[in-house]
């Protein structure tokens, strides 16, 4: 399986990529890099993605907060399964659950030719200590999807 992942951190990038390509799977780093306007930066993550011809498309934005909590944008028809388990992962962690909601709106999502999650994570504590638990729950996700 192919997936592209976009996120502004590149120690979380790492980490994740790292273990789902020791299961022998391929992941494309989709965020662009060197462009300030936002719109570019959007249209570009949808152009690599489409080019790389990914199986699954997951944007992770990471911000800090007066919470810990985890909200999944993706289309209504996309697999609960999958979205279930990031959400119930990070629950079990003490994260406050805010659910799925329809992002069919936005333009990665619209966009890009396959499946596509953007995962919000929201900290209230120093980010680098979560990398390791967020790949984690990522990669059990992608385990339950069938990547294993």
């Amino acid at each position: 399986m192919k997936i592209g992942f976009d996120t502004h951190n590149p120690e979380l990038f790492t980490i994740i990529s790292n273990k789902i390509r020791h299961l022998g799977h391929t992941v494309i780093y989709c965020t662009p890099q060197g462009i300030n306007n936002l719109g570019e930066s959007i249209y570009k993550r949808v152009l690599m993605a489409n080019h790389s011809k990914v199986d699954m498309f997951i944007s992770i934005n990471i911000e800090s907060g007066v919470e810990n909590s985890v909200l999944v944008y993706s289309k209504l028809n996309e697999s609960l399964d999958f979205i279930n388990s990031i959400l119930s992962g990070f629950q079990k962690e003490g994260f406050d659950n805010k659910g799925i909601k329809d992002g069919g709106k936005y333009y990665i999502i619209k966009n890009v030719l396959t499946k596509s999650y953007i995962i919000n994570i929201t900290l209230f504590d120093e980010e680098d200590k979560f990398y390791n638990m967020i790949s984690e729950l990522i990669l059990k996700a992608l385990e339950l999807y069938g990547i294993n």
